[in-house]
């Protein structure tokens, strides 16, 4: 994430175009026509006499099915996509099963597919005979409704979340994945999905009695939460309610998985609850379907089900009442406790914390981003809202707070990222060990003769979640003039669960000039300061020593950016920076780019450069104009994002022609820093 002022610009622009950037489909075997259903609700009874094969891989189009029903309603689009996200997480825990195209990103679903399957992509593009997906069966399914049967014996009922509690959607899958149910939101039409899925419809959806068993509901939180509940529904009197439907909601599903043991001990999904329809579409603002698929997250829930994450969306800061939830005013913000969103948030992550501390040590990594471009902050002000935070403010304390409890973060965030099927992915046969081609030219620098460089040093970045690695990898990396230039190029290694296709792939393409630096603080988004000081379960020393591991599995001796989010202005503060410093020296001994050289002196362990953002060649030649080489080189180093190896060939080239000599020289990061080391 980093900046998330610098970041605006460029992702206003890039978000309203990313959604024309979907290809046509891939050629695929289809068993017998497609049906049309009448309505997404009434799913057709007519289900394909479909069987279940293990060897095969089931497909599904779930973009074009819900597309090619433009007078479907906005809640039936949300909660069939919803649904399927997490029936393809169940379908594919332990084997690649079911892949399903629904994103738009840079038509990332198709890309992924084509190559994976294709025996051209692993001979050609990775040198390696067909393995994977390659060779398997593909079988088409042309519905929900046919996903549903086929795979019916991988789900056994339903949860149910109430509409009236956004917050239950969550509550509801995180029983889903613990508990192998689908989410289904309550109704009380008789034509809808909850009445079909359940057996109470006018219409069936299966032929129940010979084909199908109904599924009964295990869990059903409809009308379970009350403002004016002395105890939160299903605590056992463990948890006050805190006057909050939301946040009971939220405590339900830490008393009965989380603090039973039944989620995932190192994974959370910080993942948009039910409020997104709500307010987009009840709002009745510009927004319309296809932001689904790009911002609301919804088939990124398959990998968090598959591992049975923990599933949360609660608001960080302590004395705002968060703009989901008007009603906590209310109660007021308690001046030592804060709103009843933030004491929750302290509940999930210390419970979180205490299970992870059973196991031996990993940092506890949390899928997706606080919602800032829809609820607390000032990015949009919702009705009820007052004094909220600027988004760059809630994105520092969001990771504060969580580095207290050990949690890094794979930063999906709203725009680029959504990411269908990495429950697939997850299953991607990778090395135990990488090998970057560029690293024969490392400690070979030497000071070209006559001196007065401006070198530079460009990061690509910022590719700190494994969904912007997954769709904009096919654009930033696959540019035909990537090579010609050195580029350091950023990811953060904890991202290989979510994303080893990618960085295989990234590793097996590059050239001499590709290299691949740490992103965002290291193994994952973590703010190293917050984790020093943290009384929690998860050291500083234990976190230097977990990236070490990486750095070493993925070839890597440079911190590329380290992202501090307050200056130095007490010895104490200096002392804590070193010892920040030389953490990170231990497994970057290469050097360290950051945001903030506040109480970063001469005598660091490595070299330490103070990194710019460069969105357009104005930027760059405005940070080699105020730092020019004269009688000596000097040293630039700048952070592009979601930009092209042509274009920075191309803001060279345009510095170069400019009258006055810059002496413009772009070098690899292992040049860049033996050269600063040298000369400082």
């Amino acid at each position: 994430m980093g900046s998330l002022a610098k970041l605006f610009r460029a992702l206003t622009a890039v978000m309203t175009a990313i959604l024309a950037l979907t290809q046509g489909a891939p050629s695929m075997p289809v068993p017998e026509p497609a049906r049309e259903n009448a309505a997404l609700s009434a799913i057709s009874a007519d289900i394909l006499p479909l069987r279940f094969d293990h060897e095969a891989l089931y497909t599904l189009d779930l973009a074009a099915y819900l597309d090619a029903r433009p007078g479907v309603s906005a809640s039936d689009y949300y909660d069939t996509a919803l649904m399927m996200g997490v029936l393809q997480g169940l379908v594919n825990r332990d084997a690649p099963r079911l892949y399903i195209f629904f994103t738009s990103a840079n038509n990332a679903d198709r890309v992924w597919f084509e190559r994976l399957t294709s025996s051209t992509y692993w001979r050609e593009k990775l040198g390696r005979e067909p393995q994977f997906l390659a060779g398997k069966e593909i079988v088409a399914l042309q519905s929900p409704a046919d996903a549903l049967y086929v795979f019916r014996d991988f789900f056994k009922g339903f949860a149910v979340w109430d509409n009236e509690v956004p917050a239950t959607s969550n509550a509801a899958l995180t029983a889903c994945g613990c508990d192998n149910l689908l989410p289904l939101r309550y109704s009380a039409k008789v034509d809808s999905l909850y009445a079909n899925l359940t057996g109470l419809g006018v219409k069936d959806i299966f032929n129940y009695k010979d084909r199908f068993t109904a599924k009964r509901v295990a869990v059903d939180l409809h009308g379970r939460f009350r403002q004016d509940a002395e105890f939160v529904f299903g605590t056992g009197g463990k948890y006050r309610s805190t006057g909050s439907r939301k946040c009971d909601a939220a405590l339900w599903a830490v008393r009965n998985y989380l603090e039973t043991g039944k989620t995932n001990p190192h994974l959370m999904a910080y993942h948009i609850d039910a409020y997104y329809p709500f307010f987009f579409f009840k709002q009745k603002t510009a927004y319309e379907m296809g932001h689904i698929k790009s911002t609301a997250f919804l088939l990124n829930n398959d990998y968090y089900i598959a591992k049975k994450a923990f599933f949360f969306d609660l608001c960080v800061m302590k004395n705002e009442i968060p703009s989901d939830d008007p009603d906590q005013a209310g109660k007021g913000v308690c001046p030592l406790t804060g709103s009843a969103d933030y004491r929750t948030l302290q509940v999930v992550l210390a419970a979180q914390n205490a299970l992870a501390a059973k196991f031996e040590y990993a940092p506890i990594t949390c899928g997706g981003f606080t919602a800032w471009h829809i609820k607390y902050t000032n990015f949009i002000q919702a009705e009820g809202a007052e004094k909220l935070s600027g988004p760059v403010a809630v994105e520092w304390q969001t990771v504060r707070e969580f580095s207290y409890y050990n949690v890094m973060l794979d930063a999906d965030a709203p725009g680029l990222v959504a990411m269908s099927d990495a429950s697939v992915f997850m299953h991607y046969p990778h090395p135990e060990r990488y090998e970057q081609k560029s690293a024969a030219a490392r400690g070979e620098a030497t000071a070209d003769e006559g001196g007065n460089f401006n070198y530079v040093m460009v990061y690509m970045g910022d590719y700190d979640s494994a969904a912007w690695l997954n769709s904009q990898s096919l654009t930033c990396w696959d540019n035909a003039q990537r090579g010609t230039v050195p580029l350091a190029w950023s990811f953060a290694p904890g991202l290989y669960e979510r994303a080893p296709h990618v960085i295989d792939y990234l590793y097996a393409t590059a050239t001499p000039n590709d290299t691949f630096v740490c992103g965002d603080n290291g193994a994952g988004y973590l703010n190293p300061e917050a984790l020093a000081v943290s009384k929690h379960f998860g050291t500083l020393e234990q976190w230097a020593a977990y990236n070490k591991t990486l750095f070493e599995r993925f070839d890597m001796d440079i911190q590329g950016f380290l992202i501090f989010d307050k200056g130095v202005k007490t010895p104490g503060d200096f002392l804590l920076r070193r010892r920040v410093l030389d953490a990170y020296a231990s497994f970057a001994p290469a050097g360290l780019l950051t945001n903030n050289a506040s109480g970063i002196g001469p005598c660091t362990p490595m070299p330490v450069v103070k990194m710019a953002d460069a969105l357009s060649a104005e930027d760059l030649l405005g940070h080699l104009r105020e730092n020019p080489a004269k009688n000596g080189s000097a040293f630039t180093a700048v952070r592009v994002i979601l930009q092209s190896p042509e274009t920075v060939n191309r803001w060279a080239r345009a510095i170069e022609a400019l009258p006055g000599d810059y002496r413009l020289k772009i070098v690899d990061p292992y040049t860049f820093m033996a050269l600063y080391a040298r000369s400082h």
